[in-house]
């Protein structure tokens, strides 16, 4: 998941960063156990969705499928932000 939200380019991306690694040393070392078990939580609702969508765990699903979740999530996100925020994500009238 980490190397679709910040791919390799002509800089390393998330994987070659060892992005993971840090994930769990923050998760491990530093966190709370409440801050660990949203997280968790998070990823069991990334599952949760892949499963709605394509019929199996998000990382069991297609390349493809993974990145349309991806988007998906931060559409939503964007959108619930802008809500809050009063603003509107649509354009035109």
């Amino acid at each position: 998941m980490t190397d679709l939200i910040i791919p390799e380019t002509d800089t390393p991306g998330a994987k070659a960063a060892r992005v993971n690694e840090f994930i769990d040393v923050i998760l491990t070392e530093w966190a709370t156990e409440e801050e660990r078990q949203y997280f968790l939580a998070g990823l069991t609702g990334v599952d949760k969705q892949s499963n709605e969508l394509f019929g199996k765990d998000f990382v069991d699903a297609s390349p493809h499928q993974q990145v349309t979740l991806l988007r998906a999530m931060d559409d939503y996100t964007a959108n619930e932000r802008a809500e809050k925020n009063g603003r509107s994500t649509q354009y035109g009238p």
